[in-house]
């Protein structure tokens, strides 16, 4: 068996996606580990599991995708697209591409909206069997593309992270990407404090209603 890839889905569950051999031909598998078991260094395998040829996993592809669509038109899952992946360059949003490192280009489509809340951050590290530490800081703006936020400890660039603020008192959880991380200059009245810009990849239905309470969507 070969692991082509791995997501967290809770704090004791992963899901592997493998390549294996069954009856001489390949498939690719999809099967739920446990995690974060005490005494034991190796994830274990579920008893069930997804298997189908490798020739198929384009229309699974296709599936998923349009299941995917027909989610973000509910408003139960918010992905932006490369217009709307807005960080800050000099106090002005710029959009960053989603493909590789963030090209920059002026763009007030989706204007920041400063704040000063506190946040949460949780480095995702699909290849740890363990959860991040979450590092506490501050959100200082936030748009439907992304948001700023500083943090006391830098967190890994073009990594993704778990959000969680409230917002006009309503719990606000996201997963975004780290497209930006900045030491603060020495006009800054928080020193050692890195800034990172943050573009959000997921955000469940509830998020969405959180955000919309501040920007217009």
């Amino acid at each position: 068996m070969e692991k082509l890839g791995s997501m967290v889905t809770n704090r004791l569950e992963e899901m592997w996606v493998s390549l294996r051999e069954i009856r001489g031909e390949a498939h690719v598998e999809l099967r739920v580990y446990g995690r974060a078991v005490s005494g034991e260094v190796d994830p274990l395998p579920g008893r069930e599991a997804i298997s189908l040829p490798v020739g198929l996993l384009p229309v699974l592809l296709r599936v998923l995708t349009q299941a995917q669509d027909l989610l973000i038109k509910r408003g139960l899952i918010h992905i932006p697209s490369p217009a709307e992946a807005t960080v800050m360059d000099g106090g002005v949003p710029i959009t960053v591409g989603l493909a590789g490192p963030p090209g920059r280009r002026d763009s007030r489509e989706y204007p920041r909206v400063p704040l000063s809340v506190a946040v949460e951050c949780r480095a995702v590290d699909p290849d740890s069997f363990w959860p991040a530490k979450p590092v506490t800081g501050e959100a200082k703006d936030v748009s439907i593309g992304g948001a700023q936020v500083w943090l006391p400890k830098r967190l890994p660039r073009y990594k993704q992270a778990d959000v969680f603020m409230v917002i006009e008192g309503m719990i606000f959880r996201a997963r975004a990407e780290i497209v930006g991380v900045e030491l603060e200059t020495k006009k800054d009245i928080r020193g050692g404090y890195y800034r990172h810009s943050l573009r959000w990849v997921t955000m469940e239905a509830h998020a969405k209603a959180a955000l919309s309470r501040l920007v217009p969507t």
